[in-house]
């Protein structure tokens, strides 16, 4: 989404919860991605919600060990993974 608008995005942060990543632009940090939910159950009164006006997508990797490539559960989730 950022590089269709030509958009510098950087990580400057990584915390291990939602929650905390709005209690730090409340506290002037800068911005951060969540989701809708989170700012309706966090107490940061000094936080905007700026709607996306489109789909976001991340990449998703997968390691494992090459000989339980043939295991029919992995070979499923990898599909699952391919399709969406």
């Amino acid at each position: 989404m950022f590089d269709s608008y030509y958009f510098s995005f950087q990580v400057r942060a990584e915390v291990q919860t939602q929650s905390a990543l709005v209690r730090m632009v409340a506290q002037g940090a800068g911005r951060t991605i969540v989701g809708k939910d989170i700012l309706g159950t966090s107490q940061a009164d000094d936080v905007s919600a700026v709607p996306l006006a489109s789909d976001l997508s991340w990449p998703v990797r997968m390691i494992t060990f090459s000989t339980s490539n043939d295991i029919p559960g992995l070979q499923r989730s990898t599909n699952e993974l391919k399709e969406y």
